[in-house]
């Protein structure tokens, strides 16, 4: 899901092997919000794209946490 909280963005994407792909777009008081995912052969591709002047903290299915700032940002985990 995304989250916003006193102008700091959460994501915490789910991917579900019944779905190839999902998209989620939110429109903030900040500006758009989007976070997707797809399975690319034994990868998960993610892709998420900030508002300008802000940075969001990922929250991987794992627990592993990561930082990411504003524009478009592309990250491949192994499956």
């Amino acid at each position: 899901g995304i989250n916003v909280e006193n102008k700091k963005i959460k994501i915490s994407p789910k991917p579900c092997s019944m779905l190839s792909y999902a998209k989620a777009v939110y429109y903030s008081p900040y500006g758009e919000i989007q976070s997707e995912w797809r399975y690319k052969e034994k990868q998960i591709r993610y892709q998420f794209y900030i508002p300008s002047n802000m940075e969001a903290e990922i929250v991987f299915p794992d627990g592993k946490k990561m930082t990411i700032g504003c524009g478009k940002t592309e990250i491949d985990v192994p499956n």
